[in-house]
């Protein structure tokens, strides 16, 4: 009897065991637990924050429209969706568990999104389907000291062999955006943060171990930890003579408008 009830613990506690190791491991790539990984929001519901364009290309079958986007100056960074249909079928794309499109996308993955800058670029593409469209979720940063910088997102079509920047499929023209807020570390560092990055920016070494934003409603959401590995999936540096700078992309859009103020390495800072 005692055997018994020791197999039917231990084929219980397998579930368990499965459901918080997948939540470990989706927390630590993304600072989400696994419901809010798999079945939470679609991006789709924080379009509010963003800049409305509607451009559009069509080659052959495919037609590709730049819906919406950011591009911030203060960050350096970029966040796009768009939409691509395909006439009389759907959009060919290849994704892994986290969405993210390997590879490129249409027939043969033939097309690609990318940022003319000196560093940075896109830093992967996720999407998800409505129907046979394809929505494309597109993050990525660029800095330009050398190169112009043109704004723009360039479309690539292997196909056709239009995959240099001055010879493209398509360029979507973007606006910069001035929706960044400024914080105060100290004397020597300072942060920005908009709805799609944060940028820490100092004359001195920068030692970041954790960020969190600190809500007006008094919440709080951990969007950098070191330690735990949340939120370096997506980070860039840059260091020069007169300034050193972190830049980390959210996971998802934060509305700056709710926010309170950062906590930087457990301490709040002021605008």
């Amino acid at each position: 009897m005692i055997i018994k009830y020791k197999k039917i613990f231990i084929i219980l506690l397998i579930p368990v065991i499965m459901i918080l190791g997948v939540n470990i491991f989706t927390y630590a790539y993304s600072g989400k637990n696994v419901w809010e990984f798999f079945f939470g929001k679609s991006e789709n519901n924080m379009r509010y924050l963003m800049e409305e364009y509607g451009q559009s290309v069509t080659i052959d079958d495919y037609t590709i429209v730049l819906e919406s986007a950011i591009f911030d100056d203060k960050t350096e960074c970029i966040y796009s969706m768009f939409r691509v249909t395909k006439n009389g079928g759907k959009v060919e794309a290849s994704m892994d568990m986290y969405n993210t499109i390997s590879g490129g996308f249409g027939e043969d993955r033939r097309f690609s999104l990318w940022i003319w800058a000196d560093t940075g670029g896109m830093r992967g593409l996720t999407g998800e389907y409505e129907g046979n469209d394809l929505i494309i979720y597109g993050r990525g940063t660029y800095h330009c000291d050398e190169s112009e910088d043109a704004h723009a997102i360039y479309l690539f079509d292997g196909k056709t062999d239009k995959i240099r920047f001055e010879d493209c499929a398509a360029k979507f023209d973007l606006k910069p955006t001035v929706n960044t807020e400024e914080f105060s570390v100290n004397d020597t560092t300072g942060i920005y943060i908009s709805p799609i990055a944060v940028k820490i920016f100092s004359t001195e070494t920068i030692n970041t171990e954790s960020i969190e934003i600190l809500y007006k409603d008094g919440t709080k959401e951990e969007v950098v930890n070191v330690e735990k590995r949340i939120g370096l999936g997506s980070s860039s540096q840059s260091y020069t003579l007169s300034e050193n700078t972190e830049t980390y992309i959210f996971s998802d859009l934060k509305d700056i408008e709710q926010i309170e103020s950062i906590i930087y390495n457990g301490k709040r800072t002021a605008k």
